[in-house]
């Protein structure tokens, strides 16, 4: 049978609607031609895992001279992680084990391969998920690190010997572990963030109820000096900031204990912010934060971001009814806007699923929803109807 010839313009229209990297590594094993037109996408966007295996491929990839300026994507991907961070089946495919691996032998070989990616001149995006859930055991302040954690500081460790030379455009963590280390306070992890449009930040911790916070708690130093000093101030307006986009998602309840403050923050490029369970107060100033962008900003999400009230309060020192209100009269180029409450699934029968917009500090435990109706509250909900229809009448005028 005679081989059949197509144009180039055909081969490089399937070669761009191939998905699978390994597909479009197989295909470009086919012949000469293919290999031409496949390479610049076969190699556009590298996963590496936490293996031996894979950290070498990586490594061979970056010392190709040929193959490196192709790539432009490098994702870590713990291979208990999922690529939205949420823990995978692994039942479900046996490749995601390598339990043969040793474990120092791939601590080493990961941090070695990722103070390599200076190598990549076009790396713009760098997405690293880590294991999705805390395991860290501690003995009062004894901290026994497990190897979940020491294989994501060697990942952190070698980004931040290259980062002298790169030059990203998107930065995700996901799965970070709310654990201070001092690879964050180099100044060549700060590099990092100078040359950003997009930050997203997810954390994982301890996971149970905490027996009230204190100054030691690796949490609490977390928020208060690492997210704050050595991500997010980086990527700010002092640091000449392009940010355009910043998703920052904490796992519990933050802004009083831990103490954190978005006052000393501003992104003058910001078009989009995500918050989650960060606390709306007169000392986080989020609502500052938020109404500071009100010139650029065209996309906001807040996912259980509560308002915090005092020990002993019976009331709130502002409603969510306020804050809807503030929020829809002064981020006037806002179209798209995107809230999401919990609800209190067990509360009283006369308030289905009432949700808990409010928070009140016990400090022996840390932060209680209020599950009890609070007097004044009857307005949040209206008020936040009335943003959201703000914001779509806005966005269907604009999308005109």
């Amino acid at each position: 049978m005679p081989v059949v010839s197509f144009p180039a313009e055909i081969l490089w229209s399937i070669s761009q609607n191939v998905v699978s990297p390994n597909d479009l590594r197989s295909l470009r094993a086919t012949n000469k031609t293919l290999r031409a037109i496949a390479t610049p996408s076969a190699f556009r966007s590298l996963s590496v895992r936490d293996w031996v295996k894979s950290a070498k491929g990586f490594i061979h990839i970056l010392e190709d001279e040929a193959l490196a300026p192709y790539v432009q994507e490098v994702i870590f991907q713990d291979a208990s992680a999922e690529y939205d961070g949420f823990m995978t089946d692994q039942d479900d495919d046996g490749e995601f084990f390598s339990g043969n691996d040793d474990i120092e032998k791939t601590i080493e070989t990961l941090q070695a391969a990722f103070s390599l990616l200076q190598r990549l001149p076009n790396l713009s995006t760098l997405r690293l998920v880590f294991y999705p859930i805390w395991i860290e055991e501690h003995d009062e302040d004894i901290y026994d690190i497990s190897d979940e954690l020491r294989t994501e500081l060697a990942v952190l460790t070698g980004v931040a010997a290259a980062s002298h030379s790169l030059n990203l455009h998107s930065l995700t963590f996901l799965n970070l572990t709310s654990f201070h280390n001092e690879v964050f306070e180099q100044p060549s992890f700060h590099s990092l963030f100078s040359s950003l449009q997009h930050l997203h930040i997810t954390n994982k911790s301890v996971g149970y109820a905490h027996e009230g916070f204190n100054s030691l708690d690796p949490f609490v130093e977390f928020w208060e000096r690492t997210i704050p000093q050595h991500f997010l101030l980086p990527a700010s307006a002092s640091a000449g900031s392009a940010l355009t986009s910043l998703l920052l998602h904490s796992d519990e309840d933050v802004g009083l204990v831990p103490e954190f403050s978005f006052a000393d923050l501003h992104y003058p490029l910001l078009t989009s912010l995500s918050l989650q369970r960060i606390f709306f107060h007169e000392t986080t100033l989020t609502e500052e934060f938020i109404l500071r962008h009100k010139d650029t900003l065209t996309r906001l999400e807040l996912k259980e971001c509560r308002i915090a009230m005092e020990e002993f309060a019976e009331t709130p020192t502002e409603y969510w009814s306020a804050v809807y209100g503030h929020l829809a009269d002064g981020l006037e180029r806002l179209t798209d806007l995107a809230v999401v409450e919990r609800a209190d699934e067990n509360g009283d029968t006369a308030t289905p699923e009432r949700p808990l917009r409010y928070a009140h500090l016990d400090p022996g435990y840390g932060f209680m929803p209020a599950f009890d109706v609070i007097p004044g509250e009857e307005g949040d909900a209206v008020a936040l109807k009335e943003f959201r229809a703000v914001v779509a009448a806005r966005g269907a005028i604009m999308g005109q």
